[in-house]
């Protein structure tokens, strides 16, 4: 949505939190809002056509909830996820060629 409609997180301290760790996909800024019960709203500014826009979405996982949770945010939630699944699969599949 664009920048304009909606209040910036960085003026919202209140909700949300610069992550710890954020994966590069070409945005200005990185924020997180951590909800109770697990999970966090992710909100991420871009430019698109010349306009600022704020792109939010819901992560299942926060990993800074835990071990866990980062594991799961990273397979599920990340563009490494395939790339881990296609990992795993060239792995299992050399070595049930060796036996």
């Amino acid at each position: 949505m664009p920048e304009v409609a909606v209040e910036h997180p960085a003026w919202r301290a209140d909700l949300f939190a610069v992550p710890s760790a954020a994966w590069d996909m070409g945005q200005r800024c990185d924020y997180v809002w951590r909800l109770p019960e697990g999970g966090r709203i992710h909100a991420q500014c871009f430019e698109h056509e010349r306009q600022r826009m704020v792109r939010l979405h819901l992560d299942k996982y926060d990993p800074d909830r835990g071990l866990v949770d980062a594991l799961m945010h990273l397979v599920f939630e990340t563009p490494a996820g395939p790339a881990i699944a296609l990992a795993s699969a060239v792995f299992v599949v050399s070595r049930l060629a060796r036996a």
